[in-house]
């Protein structure tokens, strides 16, 4: 029965959500003097647990093995074989995003002749492809293994990028693949229970990509080259308007956005970057308000496939940030340097 279903997996999910780092972590992290005296404030965590018996000494390493956490993470959750059919099928839906970042890896790869390693999360991932995935030698490769995980759709987009001694280099910078991945989550969303709540992130999602995208164009003096690079199908921002604002001044920008919460959100980000020319306010921002937004939606909802977005969404914004501070840790960089690039509830 749906409700048994429901009633485990959200019970689940929320004392995994109880052992997330949290804003007191992070204030004591702050302080931390090394690297192994950062784990130690964290170590009643799930995520402390895990890097507590890991020999660190890098970045990179430290890197790797959070995808690791994460990957193992959202197999926890495909594998309870009574999770209700509903949220497996948007937790699928969901996590093809690193199926997307996990191919552009590899195109990237192609083209510089590195074996940057892939995201272990996915359907390629489960499938067990994501290494030969991540160290295919051409682009015929890569659509060959995304068609034989189930992803013809998406290997019809790849296709389209061949030329006769190779492909496209837009490839990287178009947005075809993630089209189709927001038009499929959205079209999913709107089966399943609580459907509202997750349209709502979706189309959030949607909406401050798009303004990043748009507003690092207008920002960076770069509009020509993102015209056309937008998401389709957002909310708030309709592609039309979208197309206006990469045509405008950075001062006109607000003007022409009709919401007043994005046009609050498009001062704000003006009004800082004015201040020292520092494009990475956009991004600083565009995170803070995405958190709140998906967090008034999402956090209070239960015994519905939304428990599943919300959690996942959780360990992502967790991770961030415990990537951001124990990298400042292992660099010996100042707190005071990353503390604004964290997101987190008070």
């Amino acid at each position: 029965m749906p409700g048994i279903g429901y009633a485990f997996i959200s019970a689940y999910l929320k004392g995994e959500e109880a052992r997330i780092v949290k804003s007191e972590h992070f204030r004591a992290l702050e302080k931390a003097p090394n690297y192994q005296d950062a784990v130690e404030i964290i170590r009643d965590t799930d995520v402390g647990t895990f890097l507590e018996g890991l020999d660190i000494k890098t970045f990179d390493e430290l890197d790797q093995q959070l995808w690791v956490y994460l990957g193992q993470c959202l197999e926890t959750i495909q594998w309870f074989k009574n999770i209700p059919v509903e949220a497996r099928t948007i937790l699928d839906t969901y996590v093809t995003k690193y199926d997307i970042q996990n191919i552009k890896t590899a195109i990237q790869n192609i083209l510089t002749g590195a074996r940057t390693p892939g995201i272990p999360a996915g359907t390629i991932f489960h499938n067990g492809y994501l290494d030969n995935l991540v160290r295919s030698a051409n682009l015929n490769d890569v659509v060959t293994i995304v068609n034989d995980c189930g992803m013809a759709d998406y290997a019809v987009i790849l296709d389209q990028y061949k030329t006769e001694d190779g492909f496209q280099k837009e490839i990287l910078t178009d947005t075809g693949l993630e089209n189709l991945y927001f038009s499929k989550l959205i079209n999913t969303a709107k089966k399943v229970k609580d459907s509202a709540a997750l349209l709502k992130v979706f189309y959030t999602l949607i909406d401050m990509t798009n303004l990043q995208i748009v507003l690092r164009a207008v920002l960076g003096d770069s509009n020509t080259n993102a015209s056309g690079k937008v998401i389709e199908g957002g909310y708030m921002l309709s592609d039309r308007l979208l197309k206006e604002i990469l045509v405008q001044k950075a001062g006109d920008v607000s003007s022409k956005i009709e919401s007043s919460v994005f046009r609050g959100l498009a001062d704000e980000i003006l009004t800082s970057f004015e201040k020292d020319h520092n494009i990475s306010i956009i991004d600083e921002l565009i995170d803070k308000f995405k958190f709140k937004t998906i967090s008034d939606t999402l956090s209070p909802v239960n015994m519905s496939p939304a428990v599943v977005i919300w959690y996942i969404f959780c360990k992502e914004t967790e991770l961030r940030n415990v990537r951001l501070i124990l990298k400042a840790t292992l660099d010996n960089i100042p707190s005071e340097a990353i503390r604004s690039y964290l997101v987190y509830s008070s």
